[in-house]
């Protein structure tokens, strides 16, 4: 199986989104595609269509994406019909269990929806997306996606990926 993934996400190098890019490209790669790590601030438009997959991480702030990576969907406008037919996948994080997290993954699926691009669920776990939340005041204690999350959503968009490559 051929084929890339971008993974861009808003997050402090080993905070919890940078944590989850790691595992989510992580199952990329262990399904057999290239995965691509890259901050939403070092990410560009000309990225998103070089990848037959695109993955969009971001921490929940105020219900929704961060003001960086809402600043990057908005920005994509341009690509009106150039992303059609890519696969697409979310992830989030937030300091509480009612932070907005399915209301910061639906923002990001909308981003994919709205650019025609393919986004599939996950019957088996998180539904729309993996999260993370915190779990106490330490700003580095933070519940471990042990469950595998992140890893599945890398190796469900990269087998997808594969198929309609």
């Amino acid at each position: 199986m051929s084929g890339k993934v971008l993974i861009v996400f808003d997050g402090r190098e080993g905070g919890m989104i940078d944590r989850m890019a790691k595992s989510v490209a992580s199952g990329v790669r262990t399904a057999g595609l290239t995965a691509i790590c890259e901050s939403v601030e070092n990410a560009s438009m000309a990225d998103l269509e070089n990848y037959q997959g695109v993955i969009l991480g971001s921490p929940c702030y105020f219900a929704g994406p961060s003001a960086k990576m809402k600043k990057f969907m908005d920005e994509s406008w341009g690509l009106r019909g150039k992303l059609k037919g890519k696969i697409g996948g979310a992830f989030t994080a937030s300091e509480h269990i009612g932070g907005g997290n399915e209301m910061t993954l639906h923002a990001l699926l909308d981003f994919f929806l709205v650019h025609g691009m393919i986004v599939q669920g996950d019957c088996e776990g998180d539904y729309f997306g993996p999260i993370a939340v915190k779990s106490g005041c330490d700003r580095d204690d933070v519940v471990v996606d042990d469950s595998g999350e992140c890893a599945r959503l890398g190796e469900r968009v990269a087998r997808l990926v594969g198929k309609l490559a």
